[in-house]
């Protein structure tokens, strides 16, 4: 081709053609400049096409950290309901814990342990390596990946290094009094150490001190859960190959209409002075409640008895759960807020 080019300059020249090589110089010159174009458009599709596919890599990979925060957020709620019920029993000034219950081993001792919510972040790392070549096709997840790994996760940062501070201030002082040197000494508990966790007004405040900070972490994580359910199911919108599709229980939807079909229906209060109902439904697997005032609302299932909503005021995580009382009636019982049940009509 090369020498097919130069035979035609060379008539050109020798005939004395000097315009007509003039026009076949810029000719050539064009076809160069158009083969280098569409070199580099091709390039550059390649180096999108690559930026892409990096991108849609990390974006899997988020959705694998998020699977596991959404089962470690699961465990929390396991293990928050655990100390809230020692809690209230600590409270419990009516059947107060006994001598007996400590020697028997019937009392349970709260606040020398703090619980932390960790998220893993291997996949949003990777993606902000990519942020400045990420297709425009995914600026609506990338807010959302921002609002879970920016905003919330630096609200838990904060509660989780709160907490901390309160148990080991709460151990240092425990280690200023005697009851270590008096265990090692003579094999057993003090009396002054059991009349601090069952008598004493100081435990009861720290624990108060404490409990907030509980509380402080399990909000968090539980609006963090949902936040990730919500993020892992837009992510898997906008993926077109897909590794696996997310097992519904993980997303918190109902894995079987069969299961819950008979809790199905409208709740109200016992009073019925209170102006207040609530309907459940199931849609796209989905547990949803709408009450008379039209607010809608989305329920997670936990577990095989647990459900969690977000309440709007105060926004917070409410978990319950379905609960039959001795004459059979069903209810939704609340097991961290102050509600009454609320019993499902013609029951």
């Amino acid at each position: 081709m090369i020498k097919f080019f130069r035979k035609i300059r060379h008539k050109l020249i020798t005939e004395n053609k000097v315009s007509k090589y003039l026009l076949y110089g810029i000719g050539e010159i064009v076809l160069v400049v158009i083969g280098i174009l569409i070199a580099l458009n091709i390039n550059n599709q390649n180096e999108l096409k690559k930026n892409e596919q990096a991108v849609i890599a990390s974006l899997k990979e988020i959705q694998n950290d998020l699977l596991i925060d959404i089962r470690s957020s699961q465990i929390f709620v396991d293990d928050y309901l655990k100390m809230d019920s020692i809690k209230v029993k600590i409270f419990d000034f009516e059947s107060p814990w006994t001598y007996e219950d400590y020697k028997n081993g019937n009392f349970k001792i709260l606040g020398n342990l703090y619980y932390s919510f960790l998220a893993k972040k291997n996949g949003y790392e990777s993606l902000t390596r990519q942020i400045d070549y990420m297709p425009k096709k995914f600026d609506n997840t990338l807010n959302d990946i921002k609002i879970l790994y920016v905003d919330m996760l630096d609200d838990i940062e904060i509660y989780n290094e709160r907490i901390q501070h309160t148990v080991y201030t709460n151990l240092d002082w425990n280690y200023d009094q005697n009851w270590t040197l008096h265990q090692l000494k003579y094999g057993e508990t003090s009396k002054e150490e059991i009349d601090y966790y069952i008598y004493d007004d100081r435990y009861k405040k720290y624990i108060l001190k404490y409990w907030n900070d509980i509380e402080n972490i399990f909000k968090s994580s539980q609006k963090y859960r949902i936040k990730a359910i919500e993020t892992y199911i837009k992510i898997d919108s906008i993926l077109i190959n897909k590794d696996k599709e997310l097992p519904l229980y993980a997303l918190g939807k109902i894995t079987s209409k069969n299961d819950i079909e008979k809790y199905l229906g409208i709740y109200t209060f016992s009073d019925e002075a209170i102006p207040f109902s609530a309907k459940l439904f199931i849609e796209n697997n989905q547990l949803y409640s709408v009450n008379n005032s039209s607010l809608k609302r989305k329920h997670y299932k936990l577990n095989e008895e647990l459900y969690m909503f977000m309440n709007s005021n105060p926004y917070y995580p409410v978990i319950w759960k379905f609960r039959k009382t001795k004459e059979g009636k069903i209810s939704m019982h609340f097991l961290n807020a102050n509600v009454p049940d609320l019993f499902k009509k013609n029951d």
